[in-house]
This record gives structure tokens, C-alpha cells and sequence, in this order.
């Protein structure tokens, strides 16, 4: 029996495109073509063939693939192995799918609660007391930073007062900007290659980011916004204060990073 290629396609579950697809692949030749009409006939003899197609592609086999199985392979015994090599495959290609999803959705919650941490956050004029520190200034990486962090910590000791912070100066809190890095003491402390000083009192426009660091963009927005909106005029090096980061030991998580950052007021600045 021979039929067109519209009611083959309706018979094998095919589209008529798909059939002509395997046709230019020659994977699936009509048993004619009409000379007059280029209309194309397929027998009944090919449905088998078609419908091991059809399998094979469910199964993930490419046209290429195909096309050898079914040039090589007269029954399923002698496909197990190109089976065990294919089903590997898919295994793998799972397996980073999953992995590829578990990313997505720690990328889709954090951008959640990113946002969330963005809508309650909110910018607050405080006064910061006088402060005693050692530092070390350095000019470079921000990422940088954290050697520095680590000597301080060990110089200071038993004296420390406060959490660790960072200035920019110029106003500039960029990855290739002069950076001081601050840990507040109790007392004066001597030491080679670190400086101490006491900064004076000053009023300071604040808020609190939540989140890595490589998002404190969102937190300097939000005080260049306010700045602007108030008239608002800046007076000294940006602050940046850690109150939750990476420990000594352990990174800890990014997400949960706290921390403030404070533009410091000139004594002119007026605020309702």
C-alpha cells in the first residue's frame, strides 16, 4: 500500500515539515516521487522504519546518530551498547541541569530578598563620637583590603573598640581608589607600619546594606539620592563599616554580609 505524504503523516504521527526534514537528511526516503506533481508516496514497508525513528529521537539520538543505528543495527540486541553510551549521556546532562536549576533558584531568592533588604532599608542622620583608630592606607584593589584587615586585628589586640572600616579617600569608594583601612581602640598604639589617629566627631547620613559586597552600589544610591534630594553637602572620606563579613576562618555566606555605610556632613549642612 502506498499513501501521500499528508496521509502518512497523519498514519506515523509525523508532521508533513518532519518528513520532508528527513527526507533532505536521507534518513527517511519517500518510495516516490511523481515526476508531474513532485508529490512524494511513501509505502506501508516504511512505517516501521519511521516509527523506529521515532523512538530513537524520543531517546535523545541525534539525526546523525540515527542515521548510523539504523545503517549498523538490524535489531535492539545490537543497540545496548550506543543505549548504555547514550543514557550516560543524558545522566550527565541531568545532573548539570540540576545543577545549572539549584543555582537559579539561589540566584532568584537572593534577588528576592535583595530586593526586600532594598525596600526596608532607609537612610538615617546620626552622630558618630570621636573615634580612636589605627589604620593602614594603601592605595589599590579593594579586594585588597583584607591582609590589611588581618594586621590590624592582630596589632590591636586586646584593645580593640569597634568594628573594622573602611575610608575612601576623594570621596571615591571605587577598586582603584586611595583606601584607608580603620580599626577603632581603646588607647593609643605604637606600631611600625600602621598610624594612629583619632577622628573628631562629625554627623553622618547612614543606612545598612544586607547582602555581598559587590552589591554596596544599591546602599551608595540610596545617600547620593538622599544628598541630592536634601541639598545636602559632604564633607570628608565615605565610610564603610563591617559589621558581619567573612570571619577569619570562614567565608560565611554573602547574602548575610551586614554592612553600613555613612557619608560624612559638613558642619553648614542643614536638615529639617
Amino acid at each position: 500500500m502506498e499513501y501521500r505524504i499528508g496521509d502518512f503523516a497523519v498514519i506515523t504521527r509525523l508532521s508533513i515539515k518532519t518528513l520532508r526534514y528527513y527526507h533532505e537528511e536521507k534518513l527517511l526516503e519517500p518510495s516516490r516521487i511523481d515526476p508531474d506533481s513532485g508529490y512524494r508516496y511513501y509505502s506501508d514497508a516504511l512505517i516501521p522504519r519511521t516509527r523506529r525513528i521515532g523512538a530513537l529521537r524520543e531517546w535523545g539520538f541525534s539525526i546523525c546518530e540515527i542515521r548510523e543505528i539504523l545503517s549498523e543495527c538490524s535489531d535492539d540486541s545490537e543497540l545496548v551498547e550506543r543505549v548504555r553510551t547514550k543514557r550516560a549521556e543524558i545522566s550527565e546532562k541531568i545532573t548539570r541541569l540540576q545543577k545549572v536549576e539549584n543555582e537559579l533558584i539561589v540566584l532568584l531568592e537572593y534577588e528576592k530578598e535583595s530586593e526586600e533588604m532594598k525596600n526596608k532599608s532607609e537612610v538615617t542622620i546620626k552622630e558618630i563620637g570621636e573615634i580612636g583608630m589605627i589604620s593602614i592606607s594603601y592605595k589599590g584593589k579593594y579586594s585588597e583590603c583584607g591582609k590589611y584587615i588581618g594586621m590590624l586585628y592582630k596589632i590591636g589586640g586586646s584593645k580593640l573598640a569597634g568594628k573594622v572600616f573602611n575610608r575612601y579617600s576623594g570621596e571615591e569608594a571605587s577598586d582603584d581608589a586611595e583606601i584607608e583601612v580603620c580599626l577603632p581602640v581603646k588607647e593609643k598604639i605604637e606600631h611600625d607600619g600602621v598610624e594612629y589617629k583619632i577622628l573628631p566627631s562629625c554627623r553622618v547620613i547612614s543606612t545598612i546594606h544586607t547582602g555581598p559586597y559587590e552589591e554596596l552600589g544599591r546602599a551608595y544610591q540610596m545617600l547620593v539620592d538622599y544628598r541630592d534630594k536634601y541639598s545636602l553637602d559632604i564633607k570628608g572620606p565615605y565610610r564603610e563599616i563591617y559589621i558581619k563579613g567573612p570571619g577569619m576562618i570562614f567565608k560565611g555566606n554573602p547574602r548575610k554580609y551586614v554592612t553600613e555605610v555613612q557619608m560624612p556632613l559638613s558642619k553648614d549642612s542643614l536638615i529639617n
